[in-house]
């Protein structure tokens, strides 16, 4: 069964993105590039909530498939799990939809024994923290505090522990924070 890590940017503030869904505020350089692709070599299947996965399909099916032929051929290639109750299909090439939760983790665990990387996808990931699914939350803090915008853990409906594993300095300012989740801990049981 495949092991599931999530991957975001977030300012310094705790927003994934700004007013209005704005996303020019990433600071993308080679080092950040080499990151993702490694990344992304080492995942069997991809996982999105709808809106991710929209902006995704249209993006590497669009500008990045000539901006990054290399993400883009990975973005391509690697198997996809969409979970959502209202998008009425998929069209990007090697994806799946999945309406609920447990029929997407049955399709992203068949992926294989690796890993299966959820990418965005707020509101996803809070829901399969809350499940107790996730096994690693990767979390790129970019160097700006934006002051307003979508909070990354706004679906968040109870205290999750954490655990640092590795902290990772880039030359662009952006700091990736790897954290193990930890078992959910009772209501008003301390940290």
């Amino acid at each position: 069964m495949c092991r599931l890590a999530a991957f975001s940017l977030m300012s310094l503030d705790g927003f994934f993105e700004g007013s209005g869904g704005s996303l020019d505020w990433h600071r993308v350089d080679d080092e950040f590039r080499q990151f993702a692709v490694t990344q992304l070599e080492a995942a069997e299947a991809l996982v999105f909530g709808k809106k991710t996965f929209e902006v995704m399909s249209a993006y590497w099916n669009g500008a990045g498939a000539t901006e990054d032929p290399r993400m883009a051929r990975l973005m391509q290639e690697l198997p996809k799990v969409v979970v959502s109750r209202t998008l009425p299909f998929v069209s990007w090439g090697n994806s799946r939809l999945e309406r609920n939760l447990p029929a997407a983790k049955a399709a992203w665990s068949a992926a294989g024994k690796g890993e299966a990387l959820v990418v965005g996808s707020a509101r996803l990931t809070a829901s399969i923290l809350a499940m107790g699914w996730l096994s690693e939350l990767r979390i790129m803090i970019v160097p700006v505090l934006l002051a307003k915008g979508c909070s990354y853990f706004r679906e968040l409906e109870k205290r999750c522990p954490l655990e640092l594993l590795k902290v990772r300095v880039f030359g662009n300012g952006n700091v990736l924070l790897i954290y193990r989740a930890c078992p959910w801990k009772s209501v008003g049981q301390q940290d």
